[in-house]
């Protein structure tokens, strides 16, 4: 079932609760946002559990604890049928972290065996963003907390937290930069808001301590190596120069001339001359 640019507005108290909480939370909103029979939904714990690739005692226990948080009502219709509607009064007091169903269900399909610690990684970066910082009126686009910090929230140690991150880039859902230094953070944001992670990386000074996890080096740092003579592979020729191409759009008055990519036979578009 496709839900394109389906916001899901999870609770705060269903990411303190863990990842289970949040995909039984994300599954059951965007059902009764579809449903037509106002917002109440009549859901097996069986199937819920297969959609969301989690076993059914975990879907129980989740399904109990929404309910008792008022944050659902839930009546039970017949074996493990229940019908499920959100609680208004709820709605109108608690504080909401905003989620994208697309990004939860490539979270919940995907092929790791930690999807639900992921959903609830992916849920707690949103959640935590640092709403002092912004960039082109975008506020809360970046988050530069620790890892012991999602380590501690998540009862996790931050080797694992790195592993999360790790795996949520690469399913494109985040954009990281990796710090380097006893004292460094990551900087860890949606995908779609790169070119202003970039930027303010370079605004504050610091982004010679940072590389993203799929390049062992910044992508200004791989320019002038290719404009030295370095080689690279076509596809690296190709993410460096998408990669230069956001930071001049970020950077106007810093742009970095292009027409060291115009010796390469890829398919590069807007190429200056």
């Amino acid at each position: 079932m496709k839900h394109s640019n389906l916001i899901i507005r999870c609770p705060y108290e269903t990411v303190n609760g863990g990842g289970v909480g949040i995909a039984v939370y994300c599954y059951i909103s965007a059902y009764a946002y579809n449903s037509v029979f106002l917002g109440t939904v009549t859901v097996n714990a069986h199937q819920l559990a297969n959609d969301i690739c989690v076993n059914v005692a975990a879907v129980g226990k989740a399904l109990k604890v929404l309910d008792q948080l008022g944050i659902f009502k839930m009546k039970h219709v017949c074996n493990s049928t229940y019908s499920i509607s959100q609680e208004s009064a709820f709605v109108e007091r608690t504080k909401y972290v905003q989620l994208d169903f697309d990004d939860a269900q490539k979270i919940l399909h995907s092929e790791s065996q930690s999807r639900v610690k992921l959903l609830q990684l992916y849920a707690l970066v949103l959640k935590t963003v640092n709403l002092s910082i912004s960039r082109n009126n975008v506020r809360g686009f970046v988050n530069d907390k620790p890892l012991e910090y999602f380590a501690k929230v998540m009862d996790a140690n931050p080797v694992t937290i790195s592993r999360y991150e790790k795996a949520l880039e690469e399913l494109g859902i985040f954009y990281i930069l990796h710090a380097h230094g006893k004292a460094a953070t990551n900087l860890i944001g949606l995908k779609k808001y790169q070119s202003l992670i970039d930027a303010y990386a370079v605004d504050v000074g610091t982004l010679q301590r940072f590389s993203s996890t799929n390049q062992n080096v910044s992508i200004l740092q791989k320019y002038n190596a290719l404009c030295r003579g370095v080689e690279y592979s076509d596809k690296e020729v190709l993410d460096i120069y998408n990669g230069v191409v956001s930071y001049n759009k970020a950077h106007p008055n810093k742009a970095r001339d292009l027409t060291v990519f115009r010796k390469y036979q890829i398919s590069l578009d807007n190429v200056s001359v």
